[in-house]
């Protein structure tokens, strides 16, 4: 009598779908007439310190200009200033000294990019 024999069937594949990238904010800072060895950015979300100024983000210097990045949410109110150093006393302020508004930008993209100048800081 034949014996008949099946070949085992091969486990599937588990295939793991990438990761959704998070949506990303991107903030450029020039400075005009003014100098500065560091920049931080402090606002309104845990990345930017939730206007805790000692937990602000650094940011990098590249070429003539400073840059950070970070994640954020869709849908999203990221409020910020520019400090030349994680205080309120080296805040950005006007052309003449008067305090300025926040930054204000609403996350609709994956990537969002900001640029900015500041002439002047507290101090």
């Amino acid at each position: 009598m034949a014996t008949k024999t099946t070949a085992a069937k091969p486990a599937a594949k588990k295939t793991t779908a990438p990761a959704a990238a998070k949506p990303q904010l991107t903030v450029t800072v020039k400075l005009y007439d003014v100098a500065a060895d560091d920049l931080y950015l402090i606002g309104n979300v845990s990345a930017l310190g939730a206007w805790d100024a000692s937990k602000a983000k650094k940011m990098t210097k590249k070429g003539d200009a400073f840059t950070a990045s970070f994640a954020v949410r869709k849908g999203e109110l990221i409020e910020f200033k520019v400090s030349a150093a994680p205080c309120w006393s080296k805040v950005e302020k006007g052309m003449f000294g008067e305090e300025l508004a926040n930054h204000a930008v609403m996350i609709e993209n994956d990537k969002t990019t900001i640029e900015l100048g500041v002439s002047n800081f507290a101090g």
